[in-house]
Formats: C-alpha cells, structure tokens, sequence
C-alpha cells in the first residue's frame, strides 16, 4: 500500500506491507467482543522517528541543583521541571522514603489529572547511568568508561557522539547500533567490524 505523508513539510511517499498490515489487525484491541482495528501510519517512517524521539529527553543536559541535597548535579532535566530531581547516588539512597509520595485515591476527581499531580511529586533520577566512569554527559549508560555525549552505552568505552552502543564495543565516534566493533567512525548497525568508516548494516 503506497501512502503520502501527510506532513506538509514533508509529503514523501512511504509504503505500508501486508507484514505491517498483519500485524496491526494483530495486536488491535478487542473491547466488549468488537476489535477496533488499529489504522495504518499516516505519517512517513522519518515523521514517525522525529514524533518519538521529541520526548526523548537523552543528550540534553543542564546544571541544576539536587532537589534533596541541593548540590549541583548534571541531569536531563532543567531547574524548570515540575518535579524533584536527585542526583543519581541520592535516588538510589536510603537518605528519602519513596512511599512518602503516595497519593489516595480520589474517586471523585478524573484520573489522569491526579495521576499528573502523582507525577509532579515523585523525585526521579538525574540521569539514568549505573556503574560508569567518566561518563557525565551519556543518557542511559551502563557499565561504560570514557564515554561523550552518547545515549544508550553499554559495556563499552571511549564512545562519542554516538546511540545504541552495547556490548563490547571500544573507540566509536558518530555511530549508531554498534556491537562488538572497535574503531569505527559513521557506521550503522555494524556488528563486530574493525578500524572501518561510513559503514552500514554490516553484520
């Protein structure tokens, strides 16, 4: 099924297949005995990937102060942000009581405008990095050493600018879902390649 995007800055034509078709009638809902199909992207696959990834907070960063100990930290969230945020040693602390937060239900009011007051309360982390060394400016970054300005690194050291790294990978620059290479620069979805450039999907 060829479609248009229905951008009007973009207007690319993009194709749905029977694969993607079977696969929303798959998963489409079944309310009281009916299925409510779920309808077909109108939007090209790039439309698509800019709308997701407008709510990824990853590789935006801000100085802010701790909202527990009111020491500056480095998050992905600004001063500005509705809820507390604690630097990362501080969430994973015993030094504040998660269930402090709680709210009772109230049946009274619309859910989803107490479940955004519930979400104004609760602390979240700064960052998301677990067991990293020198790794301040990376978004979701776990088990990594020397990395820049990356978001999604695991198990991997000295990677810059890049997405998606995991698994043994080491000296990367500009990549994106890389596994187990070594020196590459611009390369896309590569697995287990060496001192390569400008690669893709090589496996």
């Amino acid at each position: 099924m060829q479609r248009t995007c229905r951008n009007a800055w973009c207007k690319q034509p993009y194709e749905v297949v029977a694969d993607d078709l079977a696969f929303y009638d798959q998963v489409s809902p079944v309310f009281a005995g009916k299925k409510e199909l779920i309808p077909p992207p109108t939007l090209c696959p790039e439309c698509r990937h800019q709308k997701r990834a407008m709510l990824i907070p990853h590789l935006a960063f801000h100085e802010r102060a701790s909202a527990l100990s009111g020491k500056r930290i480095l998050s992905i969230y600004p001063e500005s942000s509705p809820f507390p945020v604690y630097g990362i040693d501080e969430w994973w602390s015993d030094g504040w009581d998660p269930m402090t937060y709680g709210m009772p239900l109230d049946h009274q009011l619309p859910f989803f405008q107490q479940f955004r007051m519930l979400l104004s309360r609760v602390p979240r982390m700064a960052n998301t990095n677990n067991y990293c060394e020198n790794c301040d400016y990376c978004y979701s970054a776990g088990n990594a050493k020397n990395c820049f300005h990356c978001a999604i690194v695991h198990r991997s050291e000295e990677i810059y600018y890049s997405e998606m790294i995991t698994g043994g990978n080491s000296n990367l620059m500009d990549c994106y879902r890389c596994q187990q290479s070594q020196h590459l620069y611009q390369c896309w979805q590569c697995i287990s390649c060496v001192s390569s450039t400008f690669l893709k999907e090589v496996y």
